[in-house]
């Protein structure tokens, strides 16, 4: 499970249980990989960017700049650096063997159309 919450205007919290960060694992992995079409995967239908905005996938891919966020078509979509994804790649590896996700903090990105900060965090849910 994956779900998105836009939780402020500053803020987007990342909710998923153990499944759920072995998708996430998958998709950065993928996207440090890929040159080509973006990785994707499926999250839950309670996700939204805002009221309005429903995501169903979110998209990342990898960049040697800033890191940019924005919504379109029902997708979210992340680009960002590749010593981040690597840096959190390492965090969901210890979450999967330790079952625990800590500090919440992912990444610090740039909504794209506003140039406005947004803070994207990870929460794992035990169930």
């Amino acid at each position: 499970m994956i779900r998105i919450i836009r939780q402020s205007k500053h803020s987007l919290n990342f909710y998923f249980d153990l499944d759920g960060v072995e998708k996430i694992v998958t998709v950065l992995q993928q996207a440090l990989a890929s040159n080509t079409l973006p990785p994707r995967v499926e999250v839950e239908s309670s996700s939204n960017f805002t009221k309005a905005k429903a995501i169903n996938y979110l998209i990342v891919s990898k960049n040697e700049n800033e890191n940019k966020i924005w919504y379109d078509s029902g997708s979210l979509i992340l680009e960002i650096n590749s010593d981040e994804i690597d840096a959190n790649l390492q965090k969901f590896r210890e979450c999967i063997l330790g079952k625990d996700f800590y500090p919440a903090e992912l990444f610090d990105m740039t909504l794209a159309k506003t140039g406005q900060e947004i803070s994207l965090y990870g929460l794992l849910e035990k169930l």
